[in-house]
C-alpha cells in the first residue's frame, strides 16, 4: 500500500493543487462585497445625556455569498455604541467595531468599518422643579385689563442637560388668546420646555390649566362726602364735608358712592380742639369689589374737631 502511495508523488501533488485552485475559484465566484452607509445609535451612561455626536451614519463593508447577501435588508442595518462604561462628561472619540453592527444576516461578515471614529459629547443629566409662567397674546376689549393670571399646577419637573436645566427658574406655556375679551378666560395649554429638556412625573401630560382674570380698567372719580359723627358725640367740625377721590371700575362707581362713608375715629373727641384725620369706610361693599377700590385722596385729610359748648 505504501509503495502505491509513493508512486508518481509529484503528479499527485500537482493534481491536488489543481483541484484546490478549481475549488477556490468556484467558491470565490459566489461571494460578493458591498459597501453600505448605515445609521448610528449611541446609548449614553445612566446619569448622562448625549448632546451631540458625529457622524450620525457610518460606512461598513460586508462580505458574503450571493445567496446570503440576497437576504440582506440594508434598511434594517444599524450600528450602536454603548457608552455605559464612560463616567465623565465632555467629548469622547470612539471607534465602531464590527460587533457594533446589528441585523446582519447569518453568513454575512462585517469585514471592515470604513468610518475612522465617532465623536460624542456627553453632559450630566439634571432634574429640577420650576414654576410655570403662563403667556397671553392679544389685548382685552377696550376699557378692560388683566387683573391676574393663575396656573394649575403651578410647578413642574424638568429633566435635561445640566447646562440647560440648572439655570432655569420658570418654564413658559403656549400663549392664551385674550384678544378682545371682556370676561375671564380659562384654557388648557401646553407647557413648552426649552430645547433638549422635557417634563417628567407629570400626570397631565404636558398641559396646564391657565385662568386669566379680566376686569374693567379702573378710572378716577371725585365727590364730596359729609363727615359722619356718632349721634352721642357733640362736636363742631371744620370743614364738615371732604372731597374723596377713588379709583375703581366705572360701572361700579354708583354702588361705591352709596356704600362709602367718611367718619371720625373713635378717639377723635377731646376737651380741647384738635385736627383729626378722617377715616374712609368701605365695609358695606362686597369683599371682591372692595379689593378693587383704591382711595386716591381725601381733601382735606384732617378736620378741625372742637367740643360743642
Amino acid at each position: 500500500m505504501l509503495e502505491i502511495l509513493r508512486r508518481n508523488v509529484g503528479l499527485k501533488l500537482f493534481a491536488l493543487l489543481i483541484a484546490f485552485l478549481i475549488w477556490a475559484n468556484v467558491a470565490g465566484r459566489g461571494q460578493q462585497i458591498r459597501n453600505l452607509v448605515i445609521p448610528l445609535d449611541v446609548t449614553p451612561p445612566v446619569d448622562m445625556l448625549v448632546i451631540a455626536f458625529e457622524p450620525q451614519e457610518v460606512r461598513v463593508r460586508l462580505r458574503g455569498f450571493e445567496s446570503q447577501m440576497e437576504r440582506l435588508v440594508p434598511e434594517r442595518l444599524y450600528a450602536r455604541i454603548d457608552l455605559g462604561q464612560i463616567d465623565t462628561p465632555g467629548e469622547h472619540r470612539l471607534a465602531v467595531t464590527p460587533q457594533d453592527v446589528f441585523n446582519v444576516p447569518r453568513g454575512v461578515v462585517v469585514e471592515e468599518i470604513l468610518t475612522d471614529e465617532v465623536v460624542v459629547k456627553l453632559e450630566r443629566r439634571l432634574e429640577k422643579t420650576v414654576r410655570v409662567q403662563a403667556e397671553t397674546s392679544g389685548e382685552p376689549a377696550e376699557g378692560f385689563e388683566v387683573a391676574g393670571v393663575t396656573v394649575e399646577p403651578l410647578v413642574v419637573t424638568l429633566r435635561g442637560p445640566e447646562s440647560v436645566v440648572a439655570s432655569l427658574e420658570t418654564v413658559r406655556t403656549r400663549p392664551v388668546d385674550i384678544a378682545g375679551r371682556s370676561e375671564d378666560v380659562v384654557a388648557t395649554v401646553k407647557v413648552v420646555p426649552p430645547a433638549r429638556a422635557r417634563l417628567v412625573e407629570f400626570p397631565q401630560g404636558d398641559e396646564v390649566k391657565v385662568s386669566v382674570r379680566i376686569v374693567e380698567r379702573p378710572t378716577e372719580a371725585s365727590w364730596e362726602e359729609d363727615v359722619v359723627v356718632p349721634p352721642e358725640v357733640q362736636v363742631d367740625l371744620r370743614p364738615a364735608r371732604v372731597a374723596v377721590t377713588v379709583k375703581a371700575p366705572p360701572s361700579r362707581l354708583a354702588e361705591i358712592r352709596d356704600a362709602l362713608v367718611v367718619r371720625l375715629p373713635a378717639d377723635a373727641v377731646s376737651s380741647r380742639p384738635k385736627n383729626v384725620p378722617v377715616q374712609v369706610d368701605l365695609e358695606a361693599l362686597d369683599p371682591e369689589l372692595r379689593e378693587r377700590v383704591e382711595i386716591v385722596a381725601v381733601e382735606p385729610a384732617k378736620v378741625r374737631v372742637a367740643p360743642r359748648r
